[in-house]
């Protein structure tokens, strides 16, 4: 089974609307998958004109802007969150279910591109 069609009937919820979750935004829609939008500020676009355009360019997309809402969060199967999110200090790791996928957009591209993910970090150095 290829990611997109275990994605393909799955409640997906993107949290962060800034430019990673806005990067995935488009992938999914690129996917024809149906996702919501989930951001914490009341705007996080620069204008009331770009958010206008994304809800026209996105119809299948639900945004929700100005709090975490927990039902969405709660009921998601999937999650791909925005790195600059801390799901701890705010609160959305006691809401998220077990059975949940959470994911960033580089572990997105991993899924569909087929790779794995390997971390590699500079050792410390003494100075």
């Amino acid at each position: 089974m290829t990611w997109l069609a275990a994605f393909k009937n799955k409640n997906i919820v993107v949290l962060g609307a800034g430019m990673t979750g806005l990067s995935c935004l488009r992938f999914l829609h690129a996917q024809n998958l149906t996702f919501a939008v989930n951001d914490s500020r009341p705007m996080p676009f620069s204008s009331v004109d770009e958010q206008a355009q994304y809800e026209n360019d996105y119809p299948k997309a639900n945004f929700v802007f100005g709090q975490w809402q927990h039902s969405l969060i709660t009921s998601a199967d999937v999650i791909i969150a925005s790195p600059g999110i801390d799901l701890v200090a705010e609160g959305i790791t006691t809401l998220i279910s077990e059975i949940c996928l959470v994911i960033g957009d580089v572990e997105l591209f991993c899924l569909v591109n087929n790779l794995s993910l390997i971390h590699i970090s500079e050792p410390t150095r003494p100075y």
